[in-house]
């Protein structure tokens, strides 16, 4: 979704760290090929709830049943405290996390990381939601 004016970008690199086989050849792309996929949060509200601040790793194992993903997804979750999320003023819970997913699948489909987003949320009890993403 390209609503928010964000226009497509690549940046080219010499060194890329991702798990073997994930990236295609430069020379050939065939039925093997798979494409990283990314989706970044911004929650309003506590993650993880039985943690004061918000600075988590996650791991997604594959074929988790409300997901269905096919590869492991890896995620971060960090808050204000580290300068990296927007102060939240004005709001009765102060706390905003930005959460960083990324998995590698054969076709690219947002609703994949949608779905563990939400996975996610529902794992708290839904005592954050999401303000805004970026696929």
């Amino acid at each position: 979704d390209r609503s928010w004016g964000v226009q497509e970008k690549t940046i080219t690199c010499d060194h890329v760290v991702v798990p073997d086989g994930s990236l295609a050849s430069s020379n050939s792309v065939n039925a093997n090929s798979r494409v990283i996929l990314r989706r970044i949060s911004i929650l309003k509200g506590k993650l993880m709830m039985d943690s004061v601040e918000q600075r988590h790793v996650l791991l997604i194992p594959p074929h988790t049943p409300a997901i269905n993903n096919e590869y492991v997804i890896h995620g971060s979750s960090l808050d204000e405290s580290i300068s990296i999320a927007p102060v939240a003023a004005g709001i009765h819970d102060p706390t905003i996390s930005v959460l960083h997913l990324t998995t590698i699948a054969k076709k690219d489909d947002a609703s994949l990381l949608q779905a563990a987003t939400s996975s996610i949320i529902k794992s708290q009890n839904d005592k954050c939601e999401e303000l805004f993403h970026i696929s």
